[in-house]
């Protein structure tokens, strides 16, 4: 079995599905952005917690139940584009249709 790098099998993989690139794209922007809100939330959590233990934060605690609220809606729409665009693109190279 012949070695590759990573990057040569991304983009002979890209090739294969040269007319979804796009959604590819799409597919990956929406994880690493849904990756990043999964982070947030629990940040947003541990300034919450040090409000609540007194210390001086730069933030009230409407901010960090609010940033909480945006990260899980952020969270939950992110995931929900990844993964149909990942479907998408799975059932159109597969010649399924969707």
């Amino acid at each position: 079995m012949r070695k590759r790098s990573k990057a040569v099998t991304l983009f002979k993989m890209l090739g294969l599905v040269k007319p979804l690139t796009g959604f590819m794209c799409l597919a990956a922007v929406t994880g690493t952005l849904g990756y990043l809100a999964v982070q947030f939330i629990p940040i947003s959590g541990g300034f919450a917690v040090l409000y609540g233990l007194g210390y001086d934060i730069p933030f009230s605690i409407s901010v960090i139940l609010g940033s909480l609220l945006v990260f899980a809606l952020l969270r939950a729409v992110l995931r929900y584009t990844e993964q149909r665009t990942n479907h998408y693109i799975a059932c159109n190279y597969t010649g399924q249709g969707f």
